[in-house]
């Protein structure tokens, strides 16, 4: 089964999530929120993903066709940096409308009718080293289950236990925490013309659809900053990771932050 990353970098449109910015083209295109975004994409997005033991997968990456020229090359040349070839990676400028149409549309013409897992990752977030060769081998069973009929689509798989890192005035700082059904890494797999993962709600849909949890492992690395398109706070339920640029676990887990503040500038 084809594994598709799916990445929205400031579309400006309609999606299964509507941040401040995407109303506010003027807000969502200012040189100093992309050139952060960009930085984000270069130093987390991109290299967790280079470091996959895995790498049989596509990315997908939904920008506006309103995105500056400038913004747009150096999109692609991050992106062709981290792949190594354009065939990795499919940079979509759309315009205005539906995410889930845009990436329905994109997903029928790539794949036809055959079921595929989609992975949500936002530009500014990555995933764990382990994290697709642990989808790959879920995938290899829920396809034979699903050509048996005894699996019906779509089915999520959720990745709740990760890490946060934040960056404050005293500078960066690491956190654990678990939250099921959480928006990063969350697998969908569906056919191109169902329903897809910019069309749900990701609490409420895993639980109806069904789903498998994949706890206590770290299998991604959201980030806290200035320019987040979410609200997301540090709440009694982070734990703080103290000494974690010596920590292994943390290391072997997510190799690119071990030159995180380097790579941040």
């Amino acid at each position: 089964m084809e594994i598709l990353v799916c990445t929205r970098f400031s579309f400006r449109g309609l999606s299964g999530w509507q941040s401040d910015f995407a109303a506010d083209p003027e807000k969502l295109f200012a040189r100093e929120r992309l050139e952060a975004r960009l930085l984000l994409l270069r130093a987390i997005n991109l290299p967790s993903l280079a470091a996959q033991g895995h790498q049989d997968f596509h990315h997908y990456l939904l920008t506006s066709s309103d995105l500056p020229d400038w913004a747009l090359e150096e999109l692609n040349a991050a992106c062709l940096a981290a792949y190594g070839t354009a065939d990795r990676f499919s940079i979509r400028a759309e315009p205005w409308g539906n995410a889930r149409r845009h990436l329905r549309m994109f997903m029928a013409d790539r794949y036809g009718t055959a079921p595929v897992a989609q992975v949500v990752l936002d530009d500014d977030d990555g995933l764990g080293a382990g994290f697709m060769a642990d989808l790959a081998g879920r995938l290899a069973r829920i396809e034979g289950e699903v050509a048996a009929g005894a699996r019906t689509l779509p089915y999520f798989i959720s990745y709740p236990y990760g890490l946060a890192l934040t960056f404050g005035e005293d500078g960066l700082a690491l956190y654990r925490h678990s939250y099921e059904f959480i928006n990063l890494g969350l697998t969908m797999i569906g056919t191109p013309g169902d329903k897809n993962i910019f069309s749900i709600d990701h609490l409420s849909a895993p639980k109806r659809f069904g789903v498998e949890i994949v706890d206590r492992k770290l299998m991604f690395l959201r980030c806290v900053h200035g320019f987040n398109d979410s609200r997301v706070e540090v709440t009694h339920r982070w734990v703080r990771e103290d000494d974690w640029h010596e920590n292994p676990r943390v290391i072997e887990a997510m190799p690119f932050l071990s030159g995180i503040a380097a790579a941040l500038g």
